[in-house]
């Protein structure tokens, strides 16, 4: 009977030790930092161009010019760049030709719709035109931003490498049309954040522990495709 329980309790012993390590293991390939930095110069650049979306969508939605001319201003002093960043698509909904007409999301069709809903306001017009004629802050790192499309039931998957150690912030705003759910991948397969509400915008943040790729999950959950904005650091 000692000799049972001397062997069990060493059972017991070796795996309350083992039990420590594994789980260390199994931490460090998940790639992200619990200790996560708030923000930095780029993710508020970040944030600064997600409102200049929200400002877009308001516009847009209420042919609001001034809107219009707030977000390509504030588009333009972000130093925003086109997105370095490749994309798949996967799926098995309908690629439907019916929908509303895509808006130019670029600050020149900003701009250009903002002296469209001026309907001839002089004073908006100039306005307009003096932000179109302001130069680029150029802002080395400055955030990447491109438009793109996920039709109804499909998934569209971002791959974008960001740097260990410092905070990384992904934004998206649709066009209203459907729901879109958003997910974030490590290069290991493990979820590191996630929305699922009943919108189709968000603003994922995280950080990572070392310079890796990551996998951004644009799911459409409507019937239509849905154009969308994305924004990184």
């Amino acid at each position: 009977m000692k000799t049972k329980m001397a062997i069990f309790a060493a059972v017991l012993a070796a795996g309350f030790v083992a039990t420590p390590a594994a789980t260390a293991g199994a931490a460090a390939k998940t790639n992200t930092d619990p200790a996560s930095k708030a923000s930095s110069e780029q993710t508020q650049a970040v944030e600064d161009v997600a409102t200049a979306d929200r400002l877009v969508a308001y516009g847009d939605a209420h042919r609001d010019a001034l809107s219009l001319i707030a977000a390509a201003r504030i588009l333009k002093a972000s130093g925003v760049r086109h997105a370095r960043a490749t994309k798949k698509t996967e799926g098995s909904g309908k690629k439907d030709a019916q929908h509303k007409e895509d808006k130019d999301q670029t600050v020149a069709g900003i701009l250009a719709r903002a002296k469209q809903y001026a309907a001839g306001n002089k004073a908006l017009i100039a306005l307009a035109e003096d932000v179109a004629a302001s130069s680029t802050k150029g802002r080395v790192g400055g955030p990447g931003r491109a438009t793109s499309r996920v039709y109804g039931g499909y998934t569209d998957t971002w791959t974008i490498t960001f740097e260990g150690g410092e905070p990384a912030i992904v934004a998206i705003r649709g066009d209203g049309d459907t729901d879109l759910d958003f997910y974030v991948y490590d290069e290991n397969g493990n979820l590191i954040a996630r929305d699922t509400d009943g919108t189709d915008y968000t603003l994922l943040r995280w950080t990572p522990r070392w310079t890796g790729k990551f996998y951004i999950k644009v799911k459409n959950l409507g019937h239509v495709y849905n154009q969308y904005v994305i924004a990184t650091n």
